[in-house]
C-alpha cells in the first residue's frame, strides 16, 4: 500500500521535467523569439498534454536560472540578448573550462577514457552528406564542454556548465557562420580531449573564447 501511494508524486515530477524542458528547448533555440511574453494560457495551446499549473512551475524555474525573465507588469519575457549579455556568457564559458581543465590537468586520473564523438567519424560524415549542422555543432560543443566540467567531479562546475551551455545554445548557432572552419576547431579540441593532451587543450580553449570574443560586434547584427 504504502509502495502503490508513491506512483502519482512520481509521474506529477515527470510532468514537470517533461513541461520545463520542452519550454526551455522553445526559448534557448529561439523558436520563440526575443520579447516574447510567455503566458501560460498560450502556452499550454502549444504544448499538448502540459496542464497551465506544470507550465507556471516551469517558468518560475526558468526565471531562477535566468533563462527568462520576470517583471510584474510583464510576466515572463524571453529577453534580448545585447552584447554585454553574449560577452557575460563568453566570459562564464571561459571561466569554467579553464577551472575545469585546471583540475584535470593536475589529477589526470579523473579524466577516464574518452569516445570521440560519431559527428567526425567518416561514415557519419558520409550518412550526412558531409552537412554539418549549426544545430549538430551546437549540441556537440555542449556536449564536449558538459562533459570535461563533468569529468572533475565537481557537482558545483557541472552545474554551471549545463547552465552556461544553454544559455549560449541559440548564440553558438549563430556564431557558426561567423567563424572560420568551425568544424575542423571543434574536431581539433575533441581531438586534443580525447588524447588527454590536456595542456594543449587549455591553450586551444583559450584561442577558441578569444575568437568569440572578438566576433561579437558581428554577432549582434544576427541574433
Amino acid at each position: 500500500m504504502k509502495t502503490s501511494l508513491k506512483y502519482p508524486a512520481i509521474a506529477e515530477a515527470a510532468n514537470d521535467t517533461r513541461t520545463y524542458d520542452q519550454i526551455k528547448a522553445l526559448v534557448t533555440s529561439h523558436r520563440l523569439p526575443p520579447r516574447t511574453q510567455l503566458a501560460a494560457r498560450h502556452l499550454s495551446n502549444q504544448l499538448v498534454g502540459c496542464p497551465e499549473s506544470d507550465i507556471q512551475s516551469a517558468l518560475k524555474r526558468l526565471a531562477r536560472e535566468g533563462v527568462v525573465s520576470y517583471t510584474s507588469d510583464k510576466g515572463y519575457t524571453i529577453t534580448s540578448l545585447s552584447s554585454k549579455d553574449v560577452c557575460t556568457q563568453y566570459e562564464a564559458s571561459h571561466t569554467i573550462m579553464e577551472m575545469s581543465l585546471h583540475i584535470l590537468q593536475n589529477k589526470p586520473a579523473l579524466i577516464g577514457k574518452i569516445k570521440f564523438p560519431e559527428l567526425f567519424m567518416p561514415k557519419h560524415h558520409h550518412r550526412s552528406g558531409g552537412d554539418f549542422s549549426p544545430e549538430s555543432l551546437t549540441k556537440t560543443t555542449s556536449a564536449l564542454f558538459i562533459h570535461i566540467a563533468s569529468r572533475t567531479g565537481n557537482p558545483e562546475l557541472t552545474l554551471h556548465a549545463l547552465k552556461a551551455n544553454d544559455r549560449l545554445t541559440y548564440i553558438r548557432q549563430c556564431e557558426c557562420t561567423l567563424i572560420d572552419f568551425p568544424v575542423e576547431e571543434l574536431e581539433c579540441l575533441y581531438h586534443l580531449y580525447h588524447k588527454k593532451m590536456i595542456p594543449e587543450l587549455r591553450f586551444a580553449m583559450d584561442q577558441y573564447h578569444k575568437d568569440r570574443f572578438k566576433i561579437i560586434p558581428r554577432l549582434m547584427e544576427i541574433l
